[in-house]
């Protein structure tokens, strides 16, 4: 958490993206499984008293959770840092960079429905998830204190993107009930692309979730930062934290790697490594999801038992644990 203070912040205005009164997040969440072991993670940045550029890095895990819900979780506990350090968040801009649809679109189109069908889903069934769904609705309606004051003042939000972002759109301004407090910026993002700020925090967010002995033991799973924004890039631990600001793939070589893998996978007898070198090919597992739930079998026989009549059902051959866990955590984000 930002040490407590009782000014307001400006910040640097060269700093691109940076506005005053604002707040930049990006998050992720992770699952090993669904359900499984895993962990959210979240990097601010952020202004301190003295309108200097701050960087936060969060994470923590759950023993059996979703991938959605680490998703939410993310969001929460970036949104819960700043409680107790701005006099009034009703002040401030968050501006998300999530690579969740599922959180997303929660947000922007299906919590209003939710809320009005008593926490019913337009199929008449009970929401997902919906503890988190009213902690993360509590927090933007009031930042998690007492705003009844406010009650004359209308919220302007701001649910478009900020303009230049990736799938930016000129920004949505409409007034809401007085009591929402919160001004948010919502980005939805590709994953595993090579936008710095979404890599770092899928590293943050997969130690968590792998290293349960260490967090039950009080301790980080990696080095994480909380400091200047000019001491980032230099930080023991920290590859490329210059880049936290571009918002572009930074990691062009990367991103094209993994669409090759997967072209190569799908179209030929043979699947592109890392390396760039074709390999034969020999499936490392076979992921599914049937009715909501993910399985990884090891053989296709498994897989094809599982899947086969089952309506809805999706399922892809992968060829690594790495690939293995990156599916899984695709198809977690992709239902209610």
């Amino acid at each position: 958490m930002p040490p407590k203070s009782s000014h307001n912040s400006s910040t640097n205005s060269s700093l691109i993206n940076l506005r005053e009164n604002h707040i930049i997040i990006f998050t992720d969440g992770a699952a090993r499984g669904n359900p499984g072991p895993g962990g959210y993670a979240a990097i601010a940045l952020y202004s301190n008293a003295h309108g200097e550029p701050q960087i936060d890095e969060l994470g923590g895990r759950e023993n059996l959770t979703t991938n959605n819900r680490m998703e939410l979780k993310a969001v929460i506990e970036g949104i819960k840092n700043f409680k107790d350090y701005y006099q009034n968040l009703s002040d401030y801009t968050f501006t998300f960079y999530i690579d969740s649809g599922y959180v997303v679109k929660g947000i922007k189109e299906w919590l209003p429905g939710w809320k009005r069908n008593k926490w019913m889903t337009g199929a008449k069934e009970p929401v997902k998830n919906r503890d988190l769904w009213e902690e993360l609705d509590e927090l933007l309606e009031k930042g998690g204190k007492d705003m009844s004051h406010l009650a004359d003042v209308p919220r302007i939000a701001s649910l478009g993107g900020i303009s230049g972002g990736i799938g930016a759109k000129k920004p949505a301004v409409r007034k809401v009930a007085p009591s929402r407090a919160l001004k948010i910026e919502l980005n939805l993002i590709e994953g595993h692309a090579g936008v710095w700020g979404n890599e770092r925090c899928d590293e943050i967010a997969t130690s968590y979730a792998d290293n349960k002995a260490m967090v039950d033991a009080g301790k980080k799973p990696l080095n994480m930062y909380s400091g200047p924004l000019t001491e980032y890039a230099a930080a023991e631990g920290i590859s490329g934290g210059e880049n936290i600001l571009n918002i572009t793939a930074v990691h062009q070589a990367r991103k094209d790697a993994m669409k090759a893998r997967k072209s190569a996978s799908s179209s030929r007898g043979s699947v592109i490594g890392a390396d760039g070198k074709a390999r034969p090919v020999a499936a490392y597992s076979y992921v599914s999801m049937v009715g909501g739930k993910i399985h990884a079998d090891k053989t296709w026989a498994e897989c094809e038992q599982r899947v086969k009549g089952k309506s809805g059902a999706r399922f892809r051959k992968v060829f690594s644990k790495d690939e293995e866990n990156d599916l899984m955590k695709e198809f977690g984000k992709t239902g209610k």
